[in-house]
């Protein structure tokens, strides 16, 4: 049997209030929360790492930052994110080497379905930002 994650990433239906699924967002939302405080005086490019999927030498991205897991996503070396960007990864995003990314760009690797009747059943092909629980 495949998990909802494995749904979610092939493009399949699945339950966006799986407790797996809730678990990796608490997650995320923790590190966010740490990497995107306009108080913070310390680098938080070692909390991308933490965040990130898989990422390449060298790095860096300016928050504020903001996605739907983190570990979807997977950067080359030597990339550079502006402010303010989306990456939507309940889908995979992957971005290779020597990259520029402007301010405010959003990459949204996540889809729903159209037809009301299932969109109306407690399953989808997106995750929301909310608490599951």
């Amino acid at each position: 049997m495949t998990t909802n994650e494995e749904r979610m990433l092939s493009g399949q239906l699945y339950n966006v209030y799986d407790t797996d699924l809730a678990k990796k967002t608490d997650r995320k939302q923790t590190l966010l929360a740490s990497i995107n405080d306009p108080s913070t005086t310390t680098d938080v490019q070692p909390k991308f790492r933490q965040l990130l999927g898989k990422t390449g030498a060298h790095f860096y991205i300016e928050p504020p930052f903001f996605c739907d897991f983190g570990d979807n996503i997977t950067l080359g070396d030597d990339v550079y994110i502006n402010t303010n960007a989306v990456f939507l990864d309940s889908g995979r995003i992957t971005i290779g080497s020597r990259v520029l990314i402007g301010p405010r760009v959003s990459l949204f690797a996540a889809s729903h379905p159209i037809a009301a009747d299932v969109r109306t059943k407690m399953v989808s092909r997106w995750s929301p930002h909310r608490n599951r629980r």
